[in-house]
């Protein structure tokens, strides 16, 4: 997990599933974000990791889900659902792993999420290419 931002309002933490996925193949991705308060968090970014191809974010039921291209990154806004302290919401994508020339792991996947008053959380997690 990476660093909490000092200034937020709440404390998230991303639970990226699968650890691993094979080489050029298109993996459909889970990540679990939870909110440890104590304000509710009203907005989930997931970025596109530069070693996958082919990024896409699911729709969520309560959720409406944006694009940003010039971030490359799904952008979750309430409506009308949020992510109450001590709560947790899953979210899918999913992107292709790119060949690699061997075995890759520690592949870093940004998240964000932000509050009711209006504070970003960067949260990190990472996965791995089998070659």
């Amino acid at each position: 997990m990476g660093p909490v931002n000092t200034f937020a309002l709440h404390n998230s933490t991303a639970e990226l599933q699968p650890r691993w996925s094979p080489e050029g193949a298109m993996v459909n991705y889970t990540v679990v974000i939870g909110n440890q308060g104590p304000d509710t968090v009203t907005e989930v970014r997931i970025y596109k990791n530069e070693n996958y191809e082919n990024f896409n974010c699911e729709e969520k039921t309560g959720w409406e889900l944006l694009f940003i291209s010039a971030l490359q990154a799904c952008f979750y806004v309430q409506d009308p659902d949020t992510i109450p302290s001590g709560e947790f919401e899953t979210f899918k994508f999913s992107a292709k792993t790119k060949i690699q020339p061997a075995e890759v792991c520690d592949l870093q996947w940004r998240f964000e999420t932000r509050d009711d008053h209006n504070v970003w959380q960067f949260i990190f997690n990472t996965t791995g290419i089998d070659s």
